[in-house]
């Protein structure tokens, strides 16, 4: 009984430790404003839970529906304002963390799983890495985490409740692809490797469930909000087009920076230095072991290999926070190696590995991690951070000085001053990156503009093809208007009363 107490004692010194070094390491970014994405997000998911409009019926955005209920219940308990956000941003990473070191114990013991936990929660935190933001890849890396190890699971002889998991795998599936399309990659991975493994009828058919039956509810329902078709066209035809424009040889090449086979080359090994030691690491640990062929060796190849696909089907398009799913990955890898170096008497090696690994990431962000938002903001997205850190400022203003019914037109690409200011965007569209692959669409929208003139409009400052197009827009309508504020990085104007 005495071991026992010891045992839960040691376990909940673990937890409690987990707890305060993740919320320490996140509790900076509390005050980061939302970046583009998340205010993409947040709009739509305001719309949706507040019920003013319906995903992509009433606006366009490409990502699967999970992303908007999830932002949209942060704004429904908090308000529009990005502390919900980053508040839910937080919970979700404990639960993320804490999680992961439960499931870890599943495979090793205590302190390398512990290990292994505070190098995924260093990672997955990395400004480098934009592990500040609640973006979708780090959405999706919670129920893929839950997938790898129901997959794990079954793939145990001896594993108890099988039937439960596999519906529970299936059910992962579901929440993993519908945060992010790229899910499918490692989904498919892992699956077909248990079906090496595996292949009770019973348990594939409940995996089978789990994914189906809420794919076939979210289907239902936009069908029955006469969203379907619009649905289509945003995660379907608009998506085939990004994707095949990104892969474009020519693209590559420019990510590449090179011609031919060298640019291949290049943008095939292309990656951010702040995750570039862990992987290769890794990759060095599981060659080397290779004749040691577990499951948890199996679960992380294949997480590592399939994610870095999933990546590389952006093409040409690659930003450091794609990288974040890849964490997961190699922190797989590292808990397999690293329990194989404990097991072999190497706890000196795995000591300087794990410092190294550790340090690699904090020390060159130590200095902005103690710095003000509009530091990190601006170093990771330059100007486009002052503008994601100033468009709480120009929201505020624009609550204060309109009337509720009076209309805006965010002409930007900053879909968060539409759900700081509770303002709807006209025409279907909060950004501009619906129109680059939906030929026609800009066309249309731009008609409705010219039918129904906006009474403010918000346009970037420091952008002057962005604020030349406008212009050109408004040049010979039968409508004005006129200067009203310079908020440092936006222009605000507003329509004048009477026609030219």
């Amino acid at each position: 009984m005495r071991r026992k107490n010891k045992l839960i004692s040691r376990d909940v010194f673990y937890i409690v430790l987990i707890i305060l070094f993740a919320f320490i390491l996140r509790f900076p970014y509390l005050q980061l404003p939302l970046e583009r994405d998340e205010g993409g997000y947040a709009y739509v998911g305001w719309l949706w839970t507040s019920g003013r409009g319906i995903p992509y019926l009433s606006v366009f955005d490409h990502k699967p529906p999970i992303p908007f209920l999830i932002s949209g219940l942060a704004s429904l308990l908090a308000g529009n304002n990005f502390y919900s956000v980053r508040i839910l941003s937080m919970a979700y990473f404990l639960i993320l963390i804490l999680t992961s070191f439960y499931f870890f114990l599943m495979i090793t013991g205590r302190k390398v799983a512990l290990l292994s936990t505070v190098l995924m929660i260093v990672y997955l935190s990395s400004i480098r890495l934009e592990g500040s933001y609640f973006n979708i890849e780090m959405q999706m890396i919670f129920p893929l985490l839950v997938y790898c190890f129901a997959i794990y699971w079954l793939s145990q002889k001896n594993a108890r409740k099988r039937l439960i998991i596999a519906f529970i795998a299936g059910l992962s599936v579901f929440f993993a692809v519908f945060l992010k399309q790229v899910a499918v990659f490692p989904v498919a991975g892992l699956g077909l490797w248990l079906l090496t493994k595996n292949k009770k009828v019973k348990e594939i058919l409940l995996m089978a469930l789990g994914f189906f039956i809420p794919t076939l509810i979210v289907i239902l329902y936009f069908g029955y909000q006469g969203a379907f078709d619009e649905a289509f066209r945003d995660l379907v035809v608009y998506n085939r087009g990004y994707t095949q424009e990104g892969l474009k040889p020519e693209n590559i090449f420019i990510a590449g920076q090179a011609k031919g086979l060298l640019g291949y080359f290049n943008w095939i090994t292309k990656m951010p230095p702040a995750i570039l030691p862990l992987f290769l690491f890794s990759i060095a640990g599981l060659i080397f072991l290779r004749k040691q062929k577990s499951p948890a060796w199996w679960v992380s190849l294949i997480l590592i290999v399939t994610l870095w696909v999933g990546i590389k089907t952006g093409g040409s398009r690659e930003f450091p926070h794609y990288y974040l799913g890849l964490v997961l990955g190699l922190s797989f890898a590292f808990l397999f190696i690293a329990d194989k170096m404990v097991k072999k008497k190497r706890k000196g090696l795995l000591g300087i590995v794990f410092v190294i690994l550790i340090f690699w990431v904090v020390i060159p962000e130590f200095k902005l991690w103690l710095g003000k938002s509009v530091a990190i903001q601006e170093k990771q997205f330059g100007i486009q951070g002052s503008w994601f850190y100033t468009a709480p400022l120009v929201s505020e203003w624009i609550k204060e000085n309109t009337k509720s019914n009076d209309t805006l037109l965010v002409w930007a690409n900053e879909p968060e001053i539409y759900f700081y200011s509770g303002k709807i965007a006209p025409g279907g569209f909060m950004h501009f990156y619906g129109f680059y692959h939906l030929p026609g669409e800009k066309e249309k929208w731009l008609g409705y503009l010219s039918a129904n003139p906006p009474d403010w409009i918000v346009t970037y400052k420091d952008d002057p093809g962005t604020y030349a197009e406008l212009m050109d827009f408004l040049a010979n309508k039968p409508f004005s208007y006129e200067f009203i504020r310079d908020t440092g990085y936006f222009f605000v104007l507003k329509k004048n009363e009477f026609k030219n």
